[in-house]
């Protein structure tokens, strides 16, 4: 799992398809332009939290994230060469997103839904 919230972070994702390291970096680029490079963690913005292939949900309990929990804004699917990702795009408030980019068969309902 990696947890992002810098572009300059997305440089050495590991397990990750091509197509999902370019998703990521687009929405970092953005972040990193409309609130600055050098934000704190915690200020506004937001993050990318990318779960691999290898990965199980449970990873995202050491975020304090209940996967069960998360309410989507919308999601739609990136597709790749070897797997499908679903993007889940959500709010915390209204200058601080989460991404997630999973792969689509390890989505729970609540994440499909919108």
């Amino acid at each position: 799992m990696y947890q992002l919230f810098y572009l300059r972070e997305a440089e050495n994702l590991k397990n990750v398809p091509p197509e999902v390291v370019t998703f990521a970096k687009n929405a970092l680029h953005i972040l990193d332009c409309h609130y600055g490079e050098n934000r704190q963690q915690d200020d506004d913005g937001g993050e990318v939290i990318i779960l691999t292939p290898h990965d199980d949900l449970c990873v995202l309990d050491a975020l304090g994230i209940d996967v069960e929990q998360i309410t989507p804004e919308y999601s739609n699917i990136i597709p790749t060469s070897s797997i499908e990702y679903l993007h889940v795009f959500t709010l915390a408030n209204n200058e601080y997103s989460k991404q997630y980019l999973l792969p689509r068969d390890k989505a729970t309902p609540n994440l499909l839904d919108c």
